[in-house]
């Protein structure tokens, strides 16, 4: 992973999803558990974002 991840559109959040399942497949290490987390709270961001403009 090379830096902070920002999800912003649509398009953005389907590619972290995507990225997850790939992850999830890959054998567990401390880089794995990082990346997860740091896309886990960007699609929480972004929802946030959706919410507060709906």
């Amino acid at each position: 992973m090379s830096g902070p991840i920002t999800i912003q559109t649509e398009e953005e959040r389907q590619v972290a999803q995507q990225r997850i399942a790939a992850l999830q497949a890959e054998p567990d290490s401390p880089d794995k558990e990082g990346e997860l987390q740091a896309i886990a709270e960007a699609l929480l961001v972004f929802q946030l974002r959706l919410d507060e403009t709906h």
